[in-house]
């Protein structure tokens, strides 16, 4: 074995710990071309590092699996900007209209609409998220989701805006959009009722 001294530990990109003897595992790390290097340390104790098995395979990329069970409510009409689906039918898993895109700046925002489009409840939800940093992840909370606001309390009509994070790189972005009857369940997972759609937001 050759020992090679690492320029920086301070540039950490990713670390797993624990106090067991289970395995260790880091998913999901974007790597550009180039050297890294991975350290392994069993501090305090035991003062040498005993045999262990190093596995590193591919990530390959995706978004998560969403859907409902139950045609009841679902999605009619998605409104923002250039994006103007309309009359769209009830779909179990993720309606794919990802060609579908529109342009918004960086520190701008774009309003949105969403109409119901099969049996309505004043319980529903509607719930938007946008992938601004591109970690095939929806966040809850923070600048990637956007509760809509439901009009009137009927279930009809839901509002809000779409706003990009200023300094947001220019790039295309995965908006998911998802209709659930009186609670949420977030962006992945298979819910009871309503619909999930997912279109593209783009940062010039």
């Amino acid at each position: 074995m050759i020992s090679v001294d690492p320029p920086d530990f301070a540039n950490c990109l990713a670390y797993s710990t624990n106090s067991g003897s289970t395995a260790h595992t880091i998913e999901g790390l974007f790597l550009a071309a180039g050297t890294y290097y991975i350290m392994v340390d069993t501090w305090p104790l035991p003062d040498c590092i005993p045999d262990f098995d190093l596995t590193i395979e591919e990530w390959v990329p995706a978004y998560c699996a969403a859907g409902t069970t139950n045609m009841d409510e679902c999605i009619g009409d998605v409104i923002c900007g250039t994006i103007n689906n309309l009359g769209t039918g009830w779909q179990g898993g993720v309606a794919d209209y990802t060609a579908m895109s529109t342009s918004i700046a960086a520190g701008a925002s774009e309003p949105i609409t969403v109409n119901s489009g099969c049996n309505i409840w004043a319980s529903d939800l509607v719930t938007c998220w946008v992938d601004w940093n591109g970690n095939y992840i929806f966040e809850l909370g923070g600048n990637e989701e956007f509760l809509l606001l439901n009009v009137g309390g009927t279930g009809v009509t839901f509002t809000g805006d779409i706003a990009v994070p200023a300094g947001t790189l220019p790039g295309t972005y995965r908006m998911r959009v998802r209709m659930e009857y009186s609670s949420s369940i977030g962006p992945c997972g298979t819910a009871s009722y309503g619909e999930v759609e997912d279109y593209s937001i783009t940062v010039p």
